[in-house]
């Protein structure tokens, strides 16, 4: 278990029982399984042991493909981040405005 602490009472507090003056803004405090955890990389504030919480990554890629899509001055550097992370790239379709007889 990781607990974060941001509240700067409670960093005061903790600084004063340890006897130190220089303490950190935040306090990140590990727990028995001795992993290093870390917020999400979507910036939802979940603490995981890899880049993405469970399903975040889905996310993210969701709105990478969107971006694709929707084309413009961001559609390359999506692609590009899509390659990096070895993510597959979107299929998009075309409409065409002829019916089949």
């Amino acid at each position: 278990m990781r607990v974060t602490i941001t509240d700067q009472d409670q960093i005061a507090a903790i600084a004063e029982i340890l006897g130190r003056d220089d303490m950190p803004a935040q306090l990140v405090i590990s727990g028995p399984t001795g992993k290093t955890q870390r917020p999400c990389a979507c910036g939802c504030g979940h603490l995981t042991a890899r880049t993405w919480a469970p399903g975040h990554d889905a996310t993210h890629k969701k709105a990478l493909y969107e971006v694709i899509r929707a084309g413009g001055e961001k559609a390359q550097d999506a692609r590009d981040e899509l390659v990096a992370r070895g993510w597959p790239q979107p299929v998009i379709r075309t409409t065409t405005t002829e019916q089949v007889a």
